[in-house]
């Protein structure tokens, strides 16, 4: 984060727990797009980029 100089939240990952959630073994050039709902459980997760699922389901979770 320091090297980028990113200002935006990062989750990081002490444990290792991250390789939990890869669908198999092999490198992806995707990264793991999580959205967390308000009460720490996962609504969203999922390996490859998809807009419109993730907008279905930040649309679901925010007030109208």
């Amino acid at each position: 984060m320091q090297q980028t100089g990113v200002t935006f939240p990062v989750g990081r990952d002490p444990l290792g727990s991250y390789q939990r959630f890869r669908p198999t073994a092999a490198i992806s050039p995707f990264p793991v797009d999580v959205i967390v709902r308000g009460d720490g459980t996962i609504a969203y997760l999922k390996g490859e980029y998809d807009a419109a699922a993730m907008r279905a389901v930040l649309d679901s979770l925010l007030p109208p």
